[in-house]
């Protein structure tokens, strides 16, 4: 769903930093991309309400 709604790739959705997803009014999701290039994409509604799920889950320890 990420993937659709935001043209993430597979490597920055599994790289996305759980602390700096902003949802809400304004909502952003950064992420490093090829060449290590920064940027921030706007997720759907759907989208939000799966990373609200995702950021609720409790961290898996690396």
């Amino acid at each position: 769903m990420l993937a659709a709604q935001t043209g993430l790739r597979v490597s920055e959705i599994i790289d996305l930093d759980r602390d700096s997803v902003m949802l809400g009014h304004g909502a952003q999701v950064p992420c490093v991309g090829k060449g290590r290039k920064e940027r921030s994409t706007p997720p759907g509604k759907v989208a939000q309400q799966a990373l609200r799920g995702w950021l609720n889950e409790p961290r898996k320890r690396a």
